[in-house]
């Protein structure tokens, strides 16, 4: 018999004993059942079988999540009136194709200038920079802009006005931001946490 049978089986015993006894259930069932289960499948979600899929559905969530809480801030101090539920929409599904774009701009990275010396942290930032960034920057203006209608001018008026002033200002928080990833983050974890940091940017 498995661990995890015997547990349920115990924890079924027990919620049929004394009132006395069934105080414990919780702790039980939180440290015997939830948290290992927790464990595993962050572990299967992170593994390298399921790491894209992961990054992309972590990307698209928070990406459409910090969308949903800007506009819910927006509207608590009267800078916009009602909720646009289709602009979550877009940054969602933005946020899909930035996850396609980083899974892979990560693992070519670490495969091409592995370990974290100095001049390899170095030269991944720089190539972030020079590459990554600006394809991130305007695969974001053109996917939302193309999800709500615009024409061609207009994208290309958007991505003129917008996305230079977008670079610079993403440059002097990406690099402490990138090199704390490059560092410190394993690699199973830098999207999900540029996911995040994106939120501050």
């Amino acid at each position: 018999m498995s661990k995890r049978i015997l547990v349920r089986y115990l924890i079924k015993l027990l919620s049929k004993s004394s009132p006395a006894v069934r105080r414990f259930l919780p702790k039980i069932v939180l440290s015997e059942i939830v948290v290992p289960e927790t464990k595993s499948t962050v572990e299967k979600a992170f593994s390298r079988r399921y790491l894209f899929f992961t990054n992309v559905f972590l990307s698209s969530f928070l990406f459409g999540s910090f969308d949903f809480v800007e506009q819910k801030y927006e509207i608590a101090v009267g800078e916009r009136k009602v909720y646009d539920l289709k602009q979550t929409r877009n940054e969602a599904i933005s946020g899909c194709s930035v996850g396609v774009i980083i899974h892979f701009w990560y693992d070519f990275l670490d495969k091409k200038y592995p370990g974290t010396e100095f001049h390899a942290i170095a030269k991944k930032i720089l190539l972030d920079q020079l590459l990554c960034a600006p394809i991130r920057i305007l695969n974001n203006l053109i996917v939302v802009a193309i999800l709500k209608g615009e024409s061609k001018e207009e994208i290309y008026e958007d991505v003129k006005t917008k996305a230079l002033k977008i670079y610079i200002t993403e440059f002097f928080l990406f690099v402490p931001i990138q090199f704390v990833n490059f560092v410190y983050v394993p690699v199973r974890f830098r999207v999900l946490y540029e996911s995040i940091t994106s939120f501050l940017r």
